[in-house]
């Protein structure tokens, strides 16, 4: 419930509110240190207050009146060091009269005779102690019952003028600072405010279709340059992104229109047609065209998630030797009934780090190229092997390609020629360059120099390990 609270609270408080929120908390704590130096030093008073009662009391005990007459008349500072002023006034009561003993300064025993805490004389402000003699002179050797003695510390004291300039220079300081901070904060304020107002109006314009334009380098407000950096790079990501969709959606209409006219017109056939053996025939023939449609849209599907970059687990120590051998022998069969023959070189050691379904799919779709476009009665070779640390695995076919293509093989929807007619729908090898580069693997695909009836297509990259 506590975090609960306190994320409400996070959420509700905005930077200009939270600050203002210090702020508030840092005057409340400079008062309460103020209001500690002020009660410390009204605590260090009484304490002086006290010893001075005490040491006049001591004196008087010990030397009596006399003594503490020439104790003031030697050195005032006998009583109490210090820069403090400090008089005393002693009288002698006789019945209804007093007589004055001491006074330690002209004039000063009538001025004490006021009996109110504070007054003024000679313009110096005084605070009155009246020293109740009798009772601490009740059990000394000589009873005082008859003498009345008043002393006057200089008012403010010296530890209250020094608390009183402490509390002047931090008070002047603590509101100096907070008022020089919120200055620079209402300035950073407008700043933050106008390059807000500023990302608001790009991102308004992008909205509408501006989606060239970007954000400066400089931007006002310090906190906002990382921003505007991101929405430099997340901005042309999502032209991108929206320009493979729009692409998309026109290869997929493309695409789909030859096979739902195809199905649509088996359909018509199917009605029409009497003979149940002939209408067996046109349900397979629509069924195979669904499945080479759905094979279609899986691809284009597949593809558009990896150019999108979304997230891949990878599998550290994949066998690729292995899911190559398996695939090969899953691929012997169909490219044999093509009157072609596959030959192997498998060097079953490399492991690498990678998403074996999207490794598997990679090298079907190469082994799938090389039958599709292999010449008649030739050989489709696949080679893997690994030396110092990186593999390096090639299928080669024997074919003639258009000119040019070797350089937009990888490209989307481009198309080889293959017995002289275009095939393929243009994802195989595409799809293969995004899964390479998935993996962080360099493909190639062209001509051999040494033999230009002969293509291959090339993948390598670093190993994790041999077994």
């Amino acid at each position: 419930m506590t975090s609960a609270f306190a994320t409400k609270v996070r959420r509700g408080l905005s930077g200009q509110m939270l600050f203002y929120v210090t702020l508030a908390a840092a005057l409340i704590l400079t008062t309460a240190f103020c209001l500690s130096v002020y009660v410390a030093a009204q605590r260090a008073d009484r304490q002086m207050v006290q010893t001075i009662e005490a040491q006049l009391l001591r004196v008087l005990e010990e030397d009596g009146i006399s003594g503490l007459a020439a104790a003031f008349d030697t050195a005032r500072t006998v009583v109490q060091p210090g820069a403090d002023r400090l008089d005393v006034a002693l009288w002698q009561k006789r019945g209804d009269t007093e007589r004055l003993l001491l006074e330690t300064a002209p004039g000063i025993a009538a001025a004490f005779q006021a009996r109110t805490d504070r007054i003024r004389h000679d313009d110096i402000g005084y605070r009155l102690q009246i020293v109740d003699v009798a009772t601490a002179a009740r059990d000394g050797p000589l009873p005082m019952s008859d003498v009345a003695l008043t002393f006057g510390l200089e008012a403010p004291t010296l530890e209250m003028r020094r608390a009183y300039r402490t509390i002047a220079i931090i008070v002047a300081l603590s509101l100096s600072v907070c008022a020089f901070m919120a200055f620079l904060q209402g300035l950073h304020w407008q700043h933050y405010r106008r390059s807000i107002a500023r990302i608001n109006a790009l991102l308004d314009r992008y909205s509408r279709g501006e989606t060239g334009i970007r954000f400066e380098d400089e931007t006002p407000s310090p906190e906002l340059r990382e921003l505007g950096g991101h929405l430099n790079v997340v901005l042309p990501r999502l032209d991108a992104l929206f320009e493979d969709l729009r692409a998309l959606s026109a290869h997929l209409a493309h695409e789909l229109r030859t096979p739902l006219q195809t199905i649509r017109s088996g359909v018509r056939k199917v009605v029409r047609e009497s003979d149940s053996d002939a209408r067996a025939d046109l349900a397979r023939s629509i069924d195979q065209n669904i499945d080479g449609a759905d094979a279609r849209l899986q691809t284009v599907m597949q593809l558009f998630r990896l150019q999108a970059d979304a997230e891949v687990t990878m599998t550290p120590g994949v066998a690729l030797g292995a899911v190559l051998e398996d695939l090969c022998y899953d691929f012997e069969h169909d490219i044999e009934q093509q009157d072609r023959r596959l030959v192997m070189d498998i060097d079953p050691a490399p492991q690498i780090t990678g998403n074996t379904h999207l490794l598997e799919l990679m090298i079907s779709n190469l082994l799938s190229n090389a039958a599709k476009y292999a010449s008649p009665r030739s050989d489709v070779h696949v080679h893997l092997s690994a030396q110092d640390g990186r593999f390096e695995l090639r299928v080669t076919n024997t074919a003639t390609l258009s000119h040019g293509f070797g350089e937009t093989a990888f490209d989307r929807y481009a198309q080889g020629q293959g017995h002289g007619s275009l095939t393929g729908h243009g994802l195989g090898l595409a799809l293969v360059q995004a899964i390479a580069d998935k993996h962080g693997l360099d493909a190639s695909f062209g001509p051999d120099p040494t033999d230009p009836s002969q293509v291959t297509a090339t993948l390598a990259g670093k190993i994790e390990m041999t077994a």
